[in-house]
């Protein structure tokens, strides 16, 4: 950056600039100023900023008259005041500042002063002539008509607002000014040009100020009358900051019983993963997606208001410094576009704080039927938990009716072993039979397979009655499974019924195609055991040995499946554990992100009623400040007019006893024009 451009950010003179650097204070390269060096020369050397800027511009160079060497000349330097150098300020170069501006009021006042010791000096040297009785009424009626204009105009500034106050009295200064330069100009005139013995000019001229008089006043009355009510500026309302406030801390509030609900929802999807209503489960899991994701827009909606709190806070800092600037920079009061501009910023920041607060509602009202939602979802997750939990109660005792299936088959597997094991015997009876000559052995040996053969078809018969039952049984056993599964679908029927407007009704024939293939198995079983039965009875030989050699093969087999099914579970429940610590720790992310969120947004609450303070503090000051300095104008203006008016009403009086008595004509005063 250049000197000129942080001159200007700085709003004081460049010379102020080179000074600082070259003392060392503000720090500057080959290519200029870094802004990292000119923020920290802010933060550094504030008041030194402050000072450069009160400090007043140089004084511009003003041009010398060339010294008059005539006769009113030498007559000025013996009257009062005496003769002005040309190192003075000549009162046609008075510059008026703003309003407030102390010195520029002393020197017109000192300037003042001293052109009336001078028309006093005229007035007695006119009086020594005589004076007429028209002047005379003339003057007084001057006089009458000027007392009128303080009334006037006090009432006119008590009725107006801040700025038309600052713009009233510029002007009026400046009216002032050019009453000054006028005087002045026309002392200079007689003082050159010499007295006039012509009286009828003066009394053009006092008739010309009488109206130009009586017109200003009329002006000013309109002007008063036209005047709008004063209209108070508008303030930060307190009692819609507190309300939206508590909106946001409800907010922070419903965030976390949302995610309370959410870690409910999730327990019960984790605790009904095992039952046998598969479609229910997906059901919840989606509507459970579909909450997570509403609450991640919902906290995404949280940090948008609060990124659009923390601008308008920005904004809010902005304005104070823009308002502390305003008051250093104005001298006393703010020139027209500053206050508009600042007015604008102001209004700006109001209608920013009701959009946020009409987002606040908004966001609460959706917040309100997410509730209502996750209330809904909640019950009905309850009720499918509560149900999911029966069937699979009811699913166990069907399967524990069912293992009578099992039990058939081990017996089939047994009959098979025994045919083996009789083909066996019957082929070492026939070898016997062929190797054996003795009669007795033979005997025996007959004596033994009848006897073997005798047993088996006992066994047999133990065996085909208790398979009757089993078929008995496995019969009564379908009835019930047939009149569950009618009973489960009416239920569900019911149930999908009344939760419909929660979850999407899932498919009608989702569980008969869970119950049909176990209906399909039970119908084949009885099939199998009526074909076993069949071949029971054809079947005749059987052995104890293989029997027992089966049971111990069956045990082995039984334990194998036993540790392979117990690993499974085990695997199971690791992958389960390491989902459940996943979903704790991701849980806990969300709570420390909340409570962060929640602390933050406490904080930003307490930085803004700070600075809203900060602000109605500042504006209650200068508000304070502004009308003493105005009060006090007002008070030098109406003495500065009372004294110009009279100086107004003795230059003619002396322009006509000057013109009596030079005998010269002077030409006609120009009349001031009334500026409002």
């Amino acid at each position: 950056m250049s000197v000129d451009q942080v001159a200007a950010q700085l709003k004081v003179e460049p010379e102020h600039v080179r000074r600082w650097i070259k003392s060392g204070q503000l720090r500057s390269s080959a290519n200029g100023i870094r802004p990292y060096d000119l923020n920290k020369f802010k933060l550094d050397c504030e008041n030194e900023i402050d000072e450069a800027r009160r400090r007043p511009p140089a004084p511009p160079p003003t041009i010398a008259k060339p010294e008059k060497t005539g006769f009113f000349e030498r007559l000025r330097r013996f009257l009062p005041g005496g003769r002005r150098t040309n190192g003075e300020q000549s009162p046609r170069i008075v510059k008026v500042g703003k309003a407030g501006n102390e010195r520029e009021v002393q020197k017109l006042k000192t300037k003042l002063k001293a052109a009336n010791d001078r028309i006093r000096s005229l007035e007695k040297q006119s009086r020594d002539e005589g004076e007429s009785p028209d002047q005379s009424r003339r003057l007084k009626e001057l006089e009458a008509v000027a007392a009128r204009l303080p009334e006037l105009e006090a009432r006119l500034r008590a009725s107006g607002e801040a700025e038309d106050r600052v713009q009233m009295l510029e002007i009026q200064l400046a009216q002032s000014e050019g009453l000054l330069r006028d005087a002045n100009a026309r002392i200079s005139q007689l003082e050159s040009d010499g007295p006039s013995p012509v009286v009828a000019h003066h009394d053009d001229g006092s008739h010309e100020k009488i109206q130009a008089l009586e017109a200003e006043i009329a002006s000013l009355e309109r002007q008063l009358a036209e005047r709008p009510a004063t209209v108070a500026s508008p303030g930060v309302d307190d009692e819609r900051v507190a309300a939206l406030e508590e909106r946001l801390a409800d907010y922070a509030e419903s965030l976390a019983a949302r995610e309370r609900q959410v870690q409910e929802l999730q327990a019960q999807m984790l605790a009904m993963d095992g039952g046998s209503e598969g479609d229910h489960v997906a059901e919840l899991r989606q509507a459970l997606t579909e909450a997570q994701d509403y609450n991640e827009r919902a906290f995404q909606k949280f940090q948008e208001s609060e990124a659009r709190r923390l601008e308008l806070t920005r904004r809010a800092e902005a304005l104070e410094k823009a308002l502390v600037e305003a008051r250093r920079a104005s001298e006393p009061a703010l020139g027209e576009a500053e206050f508009e501009a600042l007015k604008a910023d102001y209004h700006q920041w109001v209608d920013a704080y009701h959009e946020l607060e009409s987002q606040a509602q908004a966001i609460n009202e959706e917040l309100n039927e997410a509730r209502r939602e996750n209330a809904g979802i909640r019950s009905f997750a309850e009720a499918q938990a509560a149900r999911a939990q029966a069937l699979e109660e009811q699913l166990q005792q069907l399967q524990g009716q069912s293992d009578s299936g099992a039990q058939v088959e081990s017996l089939l597997k047994e009959l098979q072993l025994r045919d083996q094991l009789i083909a066996h015997l019957e082929g070492q009876l026939a070898d016997a039979q062929q190797g054996s000559h003795d009669g007795q052995a033979l005997a025996e040996a007959q004596q033994a397979a009848q006897t073997q053969v005798t047993d088996l078809e006992r066994r047999i018969e133990d065996l085909n009655a208790s398979h009757r039952v089993e078929l008995n049984s496995l019969k009564r056993s379908n009835e019930v499974v047939r009149l569950a599964n009618q009973r489960l679908e009416s239920e569900l029927a019911e149930m999908r019924g009344g939760q419909g407007k929660f979850l999407p009704i899932p498919n009608k024939g989702a569980n008969d195609q869970n119950l049909t293939p176990q209906l399909q198995a039970a119908e084949s079983k009885i099939r199998d055991l009526e074909q076993l039965r069949q071949r029971l009875e054809e079947e005749l030989r059987s052995s104890r040995e293989e029997m027992r050699l089966q049971k111990a093969r069956a045990a082995t087999s039984n334990e194998s499946i036993a540790s392979q099914q117990i690993a499974h579970l085990q695997r199971t429940v690791a992958s389960r554990d390491a989902q459940v610590k996943k979903l704790a720790a991701k849980l806990a992310d969300m709570e420390r992100g909340i409570g962060k969120a929640h602390e933050e947004s406490t904080r930003l609450t307490e930085l803004l009623i700070d600075r809203e303070n900060k602000l109605k503090n500042v504006r209650v000051a200068f508000e304070k400040d502004y009308e003493e300095r105005f009060k006090s104008m007002e008070r030098q203006i109406t003495g500065l007019e009372w004294k110009l008016s009279l100086r107004d009403d003795r230059i003619g009086a002396l322009e006509q006893e000057l013109g009596h008595t030079t005998g010269k004509v002077l030409p006609p005063p120009t009349p001031r024009q009334p500026e409002v």
